[in-house]
């Protein structure tokens, strides 16, 4: 996470993949990913249009970084060959946001609060969440707002929507604004919080 992760995404079961298409670019990956990762994480194509936040040395280097993350999207996602998981803990161990919110994602993907983790531990889900978020990522705390709510926790929730707010996050100031604690989404469904469908989730 925006956990993504923001419109209401809690998509696919624990484990699958999110159908992607296939990317060779980094415009292309703005323009047509939109990742329904397990815990309603924010889009993917969100982190990618800028470096803001990283602490990399030259303009060369978030080339390097990004092309380097867009290929660890393409194991995971497109079925490319290689391992992506050591790709991302590169970049993350660099400060590279969008690898941190990868793993997090990834680390957060179930429902247990020991997954999570706490965020004093920079190396779990919720470190992770916190190093992007201070590294100047909304994305962060708008993704890992939705592992709270996906595990009941809904002060949790609260304050990174709060965070992700501040930091400049639209949808998650708006969500604030009429804060819900049922939604309508499969996973919300599975802890017992689910509602209908309404009108203006579809606009979400």
């Amino acid at each position: 996470m925006t956990f993504s992760t923001r419109r209401s995404r809690v998509g696919p079961r624990q484990g699958e993949p999110p159908p992607t298409p296939t990317f060779r670019s980094l415009p292309q990956l703005r323009r047509r990913w939109k990742k329904s990762g397990p815990s309603g994480h924010r889009d993917i194509a969100d982190a990618m249009p800028s470096c803001e936040g990283r602490s990399m040395e030259s303009s060369n280097d978030h080339t390097k970084f990004d092309r380097l993350y867009l290929k660890g999207l393409g194991i995971r996602y497109d079925r490319q060959r290689g391992l992506w998981m050591p790709i991302m803990w590169h970049l993350a161990l660099r400060r590279h946001t969008g690898a941190m919110i990868e793993l997090a994602d990834w680390f957060s993907a179930g429902d247990s609060l020991q997954s999570f983790g706490p965020a004093a531990d920079g190396f779990s889900a919720a470190g992770l969440y916190r190093r992007a978020y201070r590294a100047g990522d909304a994305r962060a705390a708008s993704n890992a707002a939705m592992s709270c709510f996906n595990r009941r926790d809904m002060m949790g929730y609260r304050n990174r929507l709060r965070r992700a707010a501040r930091a400049g996050d639209t949808d998650a100031a708006t969500q604030l604004r009429s804060f819900e604690t049922r939604l309508w989404h499969g996973a919300a469904r599975k802890i017992g919080r689910a509602r209908p469908k309404q009108k203006r989730d579809e606009l979400a």
